[in-house]
């Protein structure tokens, strides 16, 4: 850390040192007649929603704005582009964040999409951001609960997904109903976040579930490729992408230092929040680093009616 001529440590400098493990120290006062306080990272976050509009705007800090996920629009193409989407196709979106990457393959491809969420807040936000677009008729999101969802069979063309699956219990079940609704020929294509094996009582990934309820159901990468290939699903592609998530997450926080460089008018409800988003992060890269946690990109099909020679 770079303290100023009178002492006073920014903050974007406090939370650089504390994402990379290093000595924050005691709050620090600045000027006798300003009595500027650095607000200590260290506090516990006050019951704000992680997607309030606090929230929107911390994830836009990170990503990109309408974003919820690492990467920004360049690593929604390279999950979604090689299936081909146009608005010829009948395409699902299963728990599309803030929908700023349904948003954009809606003006690249101009398509009509169905998507699905289960979490409350964050359908909320996505319909009320995608209204602010002009664009609730063109995504017609609805939320369901996915342990239960039923979907009409062979309708889709494609069915796409980004760090949604590893969070939702009934997996099984909703790939299964995912595989069934596909058209044949049809396209799944997912990232997930896996375990490294079936040890899910390490530090690394006890750090995650601290963090963020709901990872005690992820699963490891060969239960997915047995799930998809009881579904008779023609797996193509299955990436291991960790070192370039990491990535994409380190890019995004130093975006985000970068821009609380230039805002000094941060409130203590703005702080617990931005510490809360940071913590779940952390813990993830961390994991990651550690070998505990893994991306992996998945790109799968339905299998094509095979016609016999009586056909």
């Amino acid at each position: 850390m770079k303290p100023e001529a009178d002492g006073y440590v920014p903050f974007s400098q406090r939370l650089a040192a504390w994402w990379h493990g290093e000595e924050v120290g005691p709050k620090i006062v600045k000027g006798a007649n300003s009595r500027k306080v650095d607000i200590a990272v260290e506090s516990e976050p006050v019951a704000v929603s992680r997607w309030s509009d606090i929230g929107i705007n911390i994830a836009g800090r990170l990503w990109g704005t309408g974003l919820s996920e690492p990467g920004g629009l360049a690593y929604w193409d390279k999950v979604v582009v090689p299936a081909g989407p146009n608005g010829a196709m009948t395409i699902l979106a299963i728990c599309p964040g803030l929908c700023g990457g349904l948003r954009h393959f809606v003006k690249k491809y101009d398509l009509w999409l169905n998507a699905l969420e289960q979490e409350e807040e964050l359908f909320e936000a996505a319909y009320d951001l995608n209204a602010q677009a002009g664009m609730q008729q063109r995504i017609n999101l609805n939320r369901v609960d996915l342990g239960e969802v039923e979907l009409p069979d062979k309708t889709h063309d494609l069915v796409f997904s980004r760090e949604a699956f590893y969070r939702i219990e009934a997996k099984e079940r909703l790939l299964t109903r995912i595989a069934e609704s596909l058209k044949p020929g049809g396209h799944l294509v997912f990232t997930d976040l896996v375990a490294d094996g079936d040890d899910l009582a390490s530090p690394e990934l006890t750090a995650c579930r601290d963090k963020e309820p709901g990872i005690d159901t992820i699963w490891n990468e060969a239960r997915y490729r047995q799930i998809l290939d009881a579904q008779k699903m023609e797996v193509h592609v299955v990436i291991d992408e960790s070192e370039e998530y990491n990535e994409m997450i380190l890019h995004g926080w130093q975006a985000l230092q970068e821009s609380l460089a230039r805002d000094s008018g941060l409130s203590r409800t703005y702080v617990d929040a931005l510490m809360r988003e940071a913590q779940i992060w952390l813990a993830r890269s961390r994991a990651i680093q550690a070998g505990r946690l893994r991306l992996i990109r998945v790109h799968g099909r339905r299998k094509k009616l095979r016609r016999t020679s009586q056909q």
